[in-house]
């Protein structure tokens, strides 16, 4: 689960183990887009150092998909909302 997105880190808690850790975005990376499937591939974070789970970003959520306030409003809980914010944020930074 991601805690927060900040200057190129992904703050990272565990979903098997709870143990937080930190995948650092490489310097000038990219998304890949697939022509073939015509999508960006997922991005997998680093393996928890505590258990090796390895977190997998869609990096094809719609940027316009809802309003973040639509989707409070439709009751998605909040630690939902800004999992979908963070991977925005580093949808922004992997493809422009």
């Amino acid at each position: 689960m991601i805690l927060k997105f900040n200057n190129g880190v992904i703050f990272l808690r565990c979903i098997n183990c709870d143990t937080d850790y930190k995948h650092h975005l490489r310097a000038g990376q990219k998304a890949n887009y697939n022509e073939q499937f015509g999508e960006y591939e997922n991005l997998d974070t680093d393996p928890c150092p505590s258990c090796g789970t390895i977190e997998t970003l869609n990096m094809n959520i719609e940027e316009d998909e809802f309003d973040y306030e639509d989707l409070e409003a439709m009751g998605m809980p909040n630690y939902e909302v800004n999992q979908r914010k963070y991977v925005r944020d580093v949808m922004k930074q992997l493809k422009s």
